[in-house]
């Protein structure tokens, strides 16, 4: 369940296309099958790929064997005119037609199989063009939150199998609405891109940063327990203070850009609406601290966790 707004965090206001904070809400499965089912559509079109070529490989190993057995027929015809036999040239006449008909046949099968690879290509081409469109955020580039929603499924759910550590940060832009309404919308979607820019500087490869909404990012953490993953955030929250956002045609400096976070340890088994919950209560706790920054969750004496 979302906190309260009156209790001392900032209203969330949607800037440039972004959509709807959906806190304490599990992924919608829908959605999650929607994005699935995109790419099996896409890893059905590799492997049609895949076997075209093979096909194509076929038809030219059968195209040289044709050809070949085409030149040892003529040259066994020129031996047997040499002796005599109209009838033996004959039969060799008319098997030398229809082995330049089964190679003409398979000129024509392999030009048809190039012209589908082309098309299948650019039919893969469209579909990571939908994957795409469908897993990443427009303004930001990160990934958006039904991304967000289908690695953090993937990551637990890795995590709980092999026992490693994951951890969850969220973090938000400090004071972003009075910042949108004092430079306007377009200024405030230039901070977000230069906070999305930041946070996928400071994270490895195989690390998930995705808008998590409005002004809220998220960070999902493989491999890191809750000590390692709070210095991440810190190091994040450190560097964006850092960055400055200047007007390039006055040369002006805005206020200031920070962000608080808040950072939580996955606990085997649990949904992942309490990792959520729980990543999401520190934030709050850093916002209600003062802002500019990051707190870990509470742990219970009873709840033994990766630290």
């Amino acid at each position: 369940m979302r906190l309260p707004t009156n209790s001392g965090r900032e209203e969330k206001l949607m800037a440039s296309g972004s959509q709807n904070n959906n806190h304490g809400q599990e992924p919608d499965n829908e959605d999650l099958d929607d994005l699935e089912a995109t790419g099996q559509v896409i890893a059905a079109g590799e492997k049609i790929v895949e076997s075209v070529g093979r096909i194509d490989e076929v038809l030219e190993t059968a195209s040289s064997d044709a050809s070949a057995y085409g030149d040892a027929l003529a040259e066994f015809g020129e031996k047997i005119l040499a002796e005599g036999g109209e009838e033996a040239q004959a039969l060799i006449a008319q098997m030398l037609r229809h082995t330049q008909e089964m190679q003409e046949q398979n000129n024509l099968l392999r030009d048809q199989l190039a012209q589908s690879s082309g098309e299948i290509d650019q039919l893969r081409g469209d579909l990571e063009e939908v994957k795409r469109e469908a897993t990443i955020d427009a303004l930001t580039t990160v990934g958006n939150r039904k991304y967000f929603d289908v690695k953090l499924r993937e990551m637990t759910e890795t995590a709980k199998e092999s026992g490693e550590p994951l951890c969850l940060l969220m973090f938000d832009v400090d004071n972003f609405k009075i910042f949108n309404d004092t430079h306007g919308h377009q200024i405030g979607d230039q901070v977000l891109r230069l906070v999305s820019r930041t946070l996928k500087e400071c994270v490895k490869g195989r690390d998930i940063v995705a808008r998590y909404g409005g002004e809220e990012f998220a960070i999902i953490l493989s491999g890191a327990v809750l000590k390692n993953a709070l210095k991440v955030a810190e190091d994040i929250r450190a560097m964006v203070a850092k960055r400055r956002l200047v007007r390039k045609s006055s040369g002006e400096i805005f206020a200031n850009i920070t962000i608080s976070g808040g950072v939580a340890s996955y606990r085997p088994g649990e949904s992942l609406n309490g990792l959520i919950e729980r990543s999401d209560a520190a934030l709050y706790s850093a916002k209600a601290a003062g802002r500019n920054k990051v707190m870990a969750e509470e742990i219970p004496e009873n709840i033994a966790v990766n630290q």
